[in-house]
């Protein structure tokens, strides 16, 4: 009996794009992001985002890319609203959490 196509050990465990371990981790980014880094007022922002069946990550008001990019009508954000938010939250979450996220999409890999 010989080695099963790459595609379907990488179905089987998960792995292809789009994936559901693929889709883990996106969901996975996406709660560091809302937890920590995204900014948060009346929780709007946090609480209409998604992962979609591309897993990308969508924050879909139609404030949202201002807030990301730190700049509302011209104007630099200097107070966002949780300590620890602010503009570009998934570079803030790929330095600080990354190496947290690892971990756990690797046990979910494995069966954990």
């Amino acid at each position: 009996m010989g080695l099963k196509p790459v595609s379907v050990i990488k179905a089987n465990l998960g792995i292809e794009p789009n994936g559901r371990i693929h889709k883990y981790f996106a969901e996975r980014c996406r709660d560091y992001m809302n937890e920590k880094y995204v900014p948060e007022d009346t929780g709007t922002l946090i609480n209409t985002s998604y992962v979609d069946n591309q897993c990308n990550i969508v924050y879909q008001q139609k404030y949202a890319h201002a807030q990301y990019v730190g700049v509302v009508n011209g104007h630099e954000v200097k107070n966002y609203t949780k300590a620890g938010t602010g503009p570009y939250w998934d570079k803030r979450m790929v330095s600080a959490d990354m190496p947290q996220i690892v971990k756990e999409v690797q046990a979910k890999v494995n069966g954990g």
